[in-house]
């Protein structure tokens, strides 16, 4: 019986050792990426969770050789890391702005998630929880960050804030020249000082995605300023795939142009000819179009308390402005950093167009005139026809107060210059 069962066994066995498993052998670069995990995880005391390494490790991926390498900082206090990579992204306005820029600068051939390896100087760790590490941990750590990058040999590097930079500079003398040499280096300021401290700044904005478009197209060795200058800066690029516009929202160019030009009639009719208005505002973050100041969000409030003043009056004419530009103001969005592409909320614009009075006709048409008590018949009948309560009756309304007003105003016998950066959101910027 033992005979039989060896025989048995011998035949199962037979053709094992002629299987050869077909294993990948581990890159250096991912090598040095687990030997900073296992080193971090010594310094920092909590062990890292499971979806954020799993997160920041599809970051820095792909482990090949070669391609666009970007260096960070350092991670945020809190990222929704069991939601996966592409909520982390989304999430944050530093990787959802540089996301975007690759997205763009590459044609739509790269993103964080895909081909693009993106490392912190200080992965893991936010240096401000970290008081008890010392300078030499913090070099130590540095050090292994750019043994990481030394063995992903990246085409080219996007060196992006003081500290990475400060970290690469500091190691120039004694990495190793022979895969130095062949990298692009490109130094630029942190996404985050545009769309976290600086939002409103145009330049800061144009140079951040100027850094990013640059290292992008020198992976193929085709960067030229001047292309990029008339492609991004003149507005001929189309809107990437990678910016999403969720119902009701709705992207279409030209009702996003009629609503915004009624929107910028209505604001600008809000304040005093001579008072300065406000901007509009450059991050797809924002709840409101407009950006009011301190002052100006005042200004309205005082000027609601006039809703007793002598029907016509300039005064009483703001009253019933101001509540329309208020939730229009909330209606348009902007769904990108880098370019002019905007969305609208249909459901909430048509609910606004309806609560429309011919009241609120004759104060645009007072304000913009400059004549109190400015009545055009015509266009208030115009304005009431029947009441139609259609989508398409009420922009074709809408865009006929735009029309009356804007004429009214270009008109009026003593026209007050406004600051082109202070009207109409279409020409707030050169680019954004």
């Amino acid at each position: 019986m033992m005979a039989d069962f060896n025989a048995k066994i011998d035949q199962i066995t037979a053709g094992v050792s002629k299987v050869r498993l077909k294993l990948s052998p581990i890159s250096d670069f991912e090598q040095v990426f687990e030997k900073i995990t296992r080193f971090v995880e010594h310094i920092r005391g909590p062990k890292i969770s499971h979806d954020e390494l799993s997160v920041t490790k599809t970051l820095a991926g792909p482990f090949t050789t070669g391609g666009l390498l970007v260096l960070l900082q350092e991670p945020r206090r809190f990222h929704p890391w069991p939601h996966g990579a592409a909520e982390v992204i989304d999430d944050c306005k530093t990787l959802q702005s540089l996301d975007e820029g690759i997205h763009l600068g590459s044609e739509g051939n790269l993103t964080l998630e895909q081909r693009v390896s993106l490392l912190d100087v200080r992965p893991f760790l936010v240096k401000a929880d970290n008081a008890h590490l010392d300078s030499d941990t913090w070099e130590r750590l540095y050090d292994l960050v750019f043994q990481a990058i030394e063995a992903k040999q990246p085409d080219v590097l996007l060196c992006m804030g003081k500290v990475a930079v400060n970290a690469l500079d500091a190691r120039l003398g004694s990495l190793q020249p022979n895969v130095w040499k062949r990298v692009k280096i490109i130094r630029t300021t942190h996404p985050s000082a545009s769309v976290n401290y600086h939002e409103q700044d145009v330049r800061l904005r144009q140079d951040l995605l100027k850094s990013i478009c640059e290292a992008c197209y020198s992976l193929n060795g085709k960067w030229d300023e001047d292309t990029w200058q008339e492609r991004y800066v003149l507005k001929k690029c189309h809107v990437p795939s990678v910016i999403s516009t969720p119902s009701p929202w709705s992207a279409d160019l030209t009702d996003v142009r009629r609503v915004m030009k009624f929107l910028d009639i209505v604001m600008m009719l809000c304040f005093k000819p001579n008072y300065r208005l406000p901007t509009a505002n450059l991050g797809p973050r924002a709840e409101t179009h407009f950006q009011l100041q301190g002052w100006q969000r005042n200004w309205l409030s005082y000027s609601r308390e006039f809703k007793s003043a002598d029907i016509g009056s300039a005064r009483h004419s703001r009253t019933v402005l101001i509540p329309i530009f208020e939730q229009m103001n909330r209606c348009v969005r902007k769904t990108s950093w880098f370019l002019p592409a905007y969305a609208i909320n249909l459901h909430d614009i048509q609910d606004t167009l309806l609560g429309l009075t011919p009241m609120f006709e004759n104060a645009c048409f007072t304000l913009a005139s400059g004549v109190e008590n400015y009545i055009d018949a015509q266009q208030i009948t115009e304005g009431c026809d029947e009441g139609d309560p259609s989508l398409a009756f009420l922009m074709e309304r809408m865009d006929r107060i735009t029309t009356q007003a804007s004429g009214l105003w270009e008109n009026r016998s003593q026209t007050v210059h406004r600051n082109v950066r202070f009207i109409g959101s279409s020409r707030v910027v050169p680019m954004l």
